[in-house]
C-alpha cells in the first residue's frame, strides 16, 4: 500500500515515488518494529567498516537462513555506499535497487516489516569489529596497522562492554 500511495502521491512518476518511499520509510509500520540486531562488515583492504541496525517484527526473520544472505548482500552494497540513502538506491548487477530487493524479501518472503534504522561507517588505516553474541550490541574499531590484535580484540570488546551500561 506504501508503494501504491507513493505513486499516486507522484501522479505516476517512479523517481519521485522512490524518493518518497526511502524518504518516508521511518513512518512505516514503526511500531510492528519489536526486533532489532546489528550486522558488521569491513572491506577487503581492512580500512572501512560499517555496522548496521536491522529492524524486524519478529525474531524468526534473523533466524532465517534467507535472511542471512540478504543480510551479506546489504553489507555487501553498504561498502560502496556513503549514507543510507545512497545504499538503498545502489543497483544490483546495475538492475535492481537494494531497497527492491529488501522489499521483496520483507513483503513475499518473509511476510514481516524489515528497516535498516541505523548505518554506521568507519575508515582508518586498520579496522576491525566485534559484535556481542547477541547481536544487539557492536564495536567498530580503527587503529594503525602496528596494534597487535589481541589488543583490538580486547578494546573491542571493553567499548561494547561500556557502552552497554551506559
Amino acid at each position: 500500500m506504501a508503494c501504491k500511495n507513493a505513486i499516486i502521491k507522484s501522479k505516476g512518476r517512479l523517481n519521485l515515488a522512490i524518493n518518497f518511499l526511502i524518504n518516508n520509510s521511518n513512518n512505516i509500520k514503526k511500531n510492528s518494529l519489536k526486533e532489532s540486531f546489528i550486522i558488521c562488515r569491513r572491506n577487503q583492504n581492512k580500512n572501512k567498516a560499517v555496522a548496521i541496525l536491522i529492524a524486524t517484527e519478529t525474531d524468526f526473520v534473523t533466524k532465517n537462513e534467507m535472511f542471512k544472505k540478504l543480510a551479506n548482500i546489504i553489507l555487501e552494497v553498504a561498502l560502496f555506499g556513503k549514507n543510507k540513502k545512497d545504499i538503498l538506491k545502489y543497483k544490483i548487477m546495475n538492475k535492481l535497487p537494494l531497497f527492491k530487493i529488501v522489499n521483496y524479501f520483507s513483503n513475499h518472503i518473509f511476510n514481516e516489516y524489515i528497516e535498516l534504522k541505523q548505518i554506521v561507517f568507519i575508515e582508518a588505516p586498520f579496522i576491525n569489529f566485534y559484535i556481542h553474541h547477541s547481536c544487539n550490541k557492536a564495536a567498530l574499531v580503527g587503529f594503525s596497522n602496528y596494534i597487535s590484535k589481541n589488543l583490538y580484540k580486547n578494546l573491542a570488546i571493553q567499548l561494547v562492554y561500556k557502552t552497554s551500561t551506559s
